[in-house]
């Protein structure tokens, strides 16, 4: 089920699309989780972080545990969290660095050792 929630529904087969469209008819939870996930989806697409104190509520409101918890989670820092879903521009290509410098470390620390430490 997670996976079907998660996938962007194109991706699905019409024997999944037929199966999963019995399981929510049968399980409002699900059905109401399903919307959510996709309205969120949809605000991170389409950079519509304005929309999100509107779809906090409604998480809120639905009380499904992991989506209540997740909702209360950006709450923590809101503006941060809406400028994320809105700006244009990302730090990919820093953190990408960032990353790499951190791999090159690690391998250095493994390479040192006792042996490496001059003798006098």
């Amino acid at each position: 089920m997670v996976g079907w929630i998660a996938r962007h529904p194109d991706t699905l087969g019409q024997d999944e699309v037929q199966q999963f469209t019995a399981v929510l008819g049968v399980c409002p939870e699900l059905e109401q989780a399903h919307g959510l996930v996709r309205d969120f989806a949809r605000m991170l697409a389409q950079r519509t972080g304005a929309e999100l104190p509107g779809w906090i509520d409604t998480a809120r409101a639905g009380r499904l545990p992991g989506i209540t918890g997740f909702a209360g989670g950006l709450t923590a820092d809101l503006d941060g969290v809406i400028a994320g879903l809105t700006a244009h521009w990302s730090s990919g290509s820093t953190e990408g660095a960032v990353t790499r410098v951190k791999k090159i470390k690690r391998r250095l620390y493994e390479r040192a050792g006792f042996e490496l430490l001059p003798v006098d």
